[in-house]
């Protein structure tokens, strides 16, 4: 059986809307868990979730922490991409990044998004 790839598009950041970037990391690790190939592409404010620190004591009702979510998509071998014209935009370097991101941009997301695309 063909492994089955998803792509979510996480825009938000998850200190202004907690609940839904708690709802995408959550969507992402149960598609893993369900043996699907994932990546989430933060672009637009859904940038500074990659953010070293940014997400420290952020934990939405029902929800594992925002942190916890990232560590287990990470441990789980699912990918983090960076979208690098939304990096440049709000001023993000790579060094300013948490370990493992993958930087990206468009054209990246098209392509890997033969699965479909879940934007949040």
């Amino acid at each position: 059986m063909e492994q089955k790839d998803m792509v979510v598009l996480l825009t938000v950041d998850p200190k202004k809307d907690l609940e839904r970037a708690s709802m995408g990391l959550s969507i992402a690790n149960a598609a893993l868990a369900t043996d699907v190939k994932v990546k989430i592409f933060f672009a637009l404010d859904g940038i500074f979730t990659l953010v070293k620190g940014h997400c420290e004591g952020l934990k939405a009702d029902h929800f594992a922490s925002v942190q916890e979510l990232l560590d287990l998509f990470a441990e789980e071998g699912g990918e983090l991409h960076a979208c690098s014209p939304f990096m440049a935009q709000r001023n993000i370097s790579e060094g300013d990044l948490v370990d493992g991101v993958i930087i990206s941009s468009a054209p990246t997301l098209v392509h890997d998004a033969s699965g479909g695309v879940i934007t949040i």
